[in-house]
C-alpha cells in the first residue's frame, strides 16, 4: 500500500513539474492569461496623405506576432478610434516583418491642413493604438518590454 502512494505522488509531483515547465517555455499554456497595452507587445510608425492615416504596428518579438494578428483586426481598429476614423479601414498582414499595416479612410478630419482639429496627425494616431488591450498568454511576460 505504502509503495502504490509513493508512485502515485511521485507521478503527481512529475505531471505538476512538467506542467508548469511547459507553461515556462510556453510551448503549451496552463491557460493562464493576461490583459496588456499593445505598446509592450509592439511599436508603430505612421504616415498621413491627405485624409488617409497610414499605421503600422510591429511586434517586438516573432512570438508576439501572432496575438497582434489574432486580435488587433481591422474592425477592432476603428472601434478603438469610434468618432475619428469615419471611413473604412484596411489591414495588412506583412507576416515576414511580425507587422500589421492599417490604412484608415476618413482618418484626418478632411486632411491634416483643412482640419481644426490640433494635432490631428498620423502620428497621433499611431500613439492612441498603443493603449489598445490584448489578451496574451503569461508565459509571454519576458518578451514584453516595460512591464
Amino acid at each position: 500500500m505504502w509503495e502504490a502512494h509513493c508512485k502515485l505522488t511521485i507521478s503527481f509531483v512529475f505531471f505538476v513539474l512538467l506542467c508548469v515547465l511547459c507553461d515556462l517555455c510556453g510551448k503549451y499554456s496552463l491557460g493562464v492569461t493576461m490583459k496588456v497595452m499593445l505598446q509592450h507587445l509592439a511599436h508603430c510608425r505612421s504616415g498621413d496623405k491627405g485624409n488617409t492615416s497610414n499605421i503600422s504596428v510591429i511586434a517586438y518579438a516573432p512570438e508576439l506576432y501572432p496575438y497582434l494578428k489574432e486580435q488587433l483586426t481591422a474592425e477592432r481598429f476603428k472601434a478603438h478610434y469610434a468618432g475619428v476614423v469615419t471611413g473604412k479601414v484596411t489591414r495588412y498582414d506583412v507576416d515576414g516583418l511580425q507587422a500589421l499595416n492599417f490604412v484608415a479612410e476618413g482618418a484626418l478630419g478632411g486632411g491634416v491642413s483643412r482640419s481644426l482639429c490640433l494635432d490631428n496627425y498620423g502620428k497621433s494616431l499611431s500613439a492612441r493604438v498603443l493603449s489598445f488591450e490584448l489578451e496574451i498568454p503569461e508565459a509571454l511576460r519576458p518578451q514584453l518590454h516595460g512591464l
